[in-house]
């Protein structure tokens, strides 16, 4: 289990697709504008110094259904070009290379929430309306899981990027996101760990809960409660 962590954020184009059995298809073009992709490796058993990965979301579409009862699924994949890696203080400008990430996610409408945290649900559009038809400025969160494949290409055994991409690639990665609903362009951020260590953070808050509390919060810049997961940091 590596101490892993990785944050997404884009701006995306809503287009609807029309309706289906059940609700809503629409479809969500992530933009090249507005983009940032970074994943931090700390020491551990995976590499005696800190890396960090930084590139750009350069394409990307997630296939959304809106159900009838307001459930809201994401299902995409999204490509991102990784820039470089530093560690121990040094950049490495090696040539670029391409990580291919499948999102998937669920969330309700009824969890919207104005852009002061007040809940909007009588403000609740029709589910034929979209996801651009919540109010001016409503954040949805979302949980989402993300798994990478990275295309290695010719890398080099020695580049300080490779136990980076290896862990990437590797685990299975479990985030929360804010979407945020702007005019036309809506902006997506996910925050994520590793599957395991939130698995295993959440085993910890539930015994640290029957002790003395109903949640837990670590120097990791964790939290978990009844609601799910979230990221302080």
């Amino acid at each position: 289990m590596s101490n892993a962590r990785l944050t997404l954020d884009a701006d995306i184009y809503e287009r609807p697709l029309g309706e289906v059995p059940g609700g809503l298809r629409i479809d969500l073009n992530y933009l090249e504008t507005n983009n940032d992709f970074s994943f931090d490796l700390d020491p551990d058993t995976e590499t005696d110094k800190a890396v960090k990965l930084t590139g750009k979301t350069v394409a990307g579409h997630d296939w959304v259904l809106i159900r009838n009862d307001r459930v809201v699924i994401f299902d995409g994949r999204v490509t991102v070009t990784i820039a470089g890696a530093s560690g121990g203080g040094q950049t490495s400008r090696d040539g670029q290379l391409d990580a291919i990430a499948r999102i998937q996610g669920r969330s309700t409408l009824t969890r919207a929430k104005s852009a002061k945290g007040e809940p909007v649900e009588s403000a609740l559009p029709a589910v034929l309306g979209g996801l651009s038809a919540l109010p001016e400025g409503a954040i949805l969160p979302v949980e989402f899981t993300l798994q990478f494949t990275v295309e290695f290409g010719d890398l080099a055994k020695d580049d300080p990027r490779r136990p980076a991409l290896k862990c990437l690639e590797r685990e299975l990665y479990f985030g929360f996101a804010e979407y945020s609903c702007k005019s036309s362009i809506h902006h997506i951020k996910i925050t994520a760990r590793s599957a395991e260590f939130v698995a295993d953070l959440v085993s910890k808050a539930g015994t640290s809960g029957a002790k003395g509390g109903a949640g837990a919060k670590r120097s990791s810049g964790l939290s978990c409660d009844a609601a799910g997961y979230r990221d302080d940091g």
